[in-house]
């Protein structure tokens, strides 16, 4: 390699290096032309090109726009956990869930700092993604049924 394209090779990585940089800590917006990955309503990950139009916006406001395949397919994996997890509690559920109801225990799964799941319960105050069951035993059914390590996904990248 000739002195003039191993300083061009230097510079475009040096470019590459410095749009990273700055991009740091950034949402990641694509930008025209440049490939990007979504779900599709089947449920498979497949790619598009980014044309600035309805469709890629409507993606984008909604969260199905991954710069890399592994990642849209990540997504998949944890709503399929989700549903599943969603589907179990519903089906063991003892009584119906009740928040108006301070008596009423509500069990949900957590992670803890350790990187274990706990299974605890609340009476009156409701998360925005948690999962609750009315059924005391709703951990220790769910790693019957999922598997512990299923369940794991939807708590780590």
């Amino acid at each position: 390699m000739d002195k003039l394209q191993e300083l061009k090779k230097k510079y475009k990585e040096l470019g590459e290096e410095i749009e990273r940089l700055e991009n740091q800590g950034k949402v990641w917006t694509p930008k025209v032309s440049e490939k990007y990955w979504c779900i599709i309503p089947s449920g498979y990950v497949d790619f598009d090109t980014w044309a600035n139009n309805c469709l890629d916006i409507d993606r984008y406001q909604i969260g199905n726009c991954f710069k890399t395949k592994e990642e849209a397919e990540k997504v998949v994996e944890k709503m399929e956990i989700y549903t599943e997890l969603k589907r179990l509690a519903e089906e063991i559920n003892t009584e119906p869930i009740e928040w108006v109801k301070p008596e009423q225990r509500k069990y949900y799964i957590s992670y803890d700092r350790e990187g274990k799941l706990e299974g605890t319960w609340l009476t009156n105050l409701r998360g925005a993604t948690e999962i609750y069951s009315t059924n005391k035993d709703f951990l220790k059914i769910a790693k019957e049924r999922i598997g512990e390590e299923k369940l794991l996904k939807l708590f780590r990248e």
